[in-house]
């Protein structure tokens, strides 16, 4: 609920796999203002791939920043 950002390195398992988990629980929560993530291309892809794919509803707006 306290997270300002979140910031992912590179696009291997252990760095992104866990991050839908991550947001539906915020969601769950009860979190409601805007989460930036700061990631590498494919990121963004994969979270919303994963909303479209599942019934997870995220409760907020989600920022995705792309970095090489």
């Amino acid at each position: 609920m306290q997270l300002n950002g979140i910031f992912i390195t590179h696009v291997y398992g252990d760095h992104c796999y866990g991050l839908p988990g991550l947001l539906a629980s915020t969601s769950m929560a009860g979190r409601a203002e805007p989460l930036t993530i700061v990631a590498p291309k494919g990121v963004g892809a994969f979270v919303q791939t994963t909303i479209s794919c599942t019934d997870m509803k995220i409760n907020y707006d989600l920022n995705f920043v792309v970095v090489k």
